[in-house]
């Protein structure tokens, strides 16, 4: 770079992508924060909003022993509700495990090789290319 003069346009360049890199990665860090902080605070936000309008349709008034078994209620549905989205992930994993494993299986049988057959009749054993081995998942 150096003997052909090209640094000051190389680095500019590299500069110009990092500059498209940065803003890439805070709105990134920016979207995970939101929805972070949102997920978080969708249980005290579903609680409010279910005791409103609790107060703002039902005729009957809003009593202790209504509100704590709400509340009770509301806390014991927070982990199962927190633990949604691993279970989602798991799912989609175990079908694509159980695609992958069903190609697998149902592949047709490769004919036995006889014990007795000479070396230069035998089929090369070498890895696969990873282009190969990239296609084939």
């Amino acid at each position: 770079l150096k003997l052909f003069a090209w640094e000051p346009p190389t680095l500019a360049e590299v500069r110009a992508k990092r500059a498209v890199e940065l803003s890439a990665l805070t709105r990134g860090a920016l979207f995970g924060t939101v929805s972070t902080f949102l997920w978080g605070a969708a249980p005290i936000f579903v609680t409010v909003a279910t005791f409103a309008l609790f107060a703002a349709v039902s005729p009957d008034p809003l009593t202790a022993p209504k509100a704590f078994t709400s509340l009770t209620l509301f806390t014991l549905m927070r982990f199962p509700l927190n633990s949604l989205p691993n279970q989602i992930t798991r799912v989609i994993d175990l079908s694509v495990s159980f695609r992958r494993l069903t190609k697998f299986l149902s592949a047709e049988e490769l004919a036995p090789l006889p014990l007795d057959a000479p070396l230069e009749q035998l089929p090369a054993l070498r890895p696969p290319s990873a282009a190969a081995a990239a296609l084939r998942l």
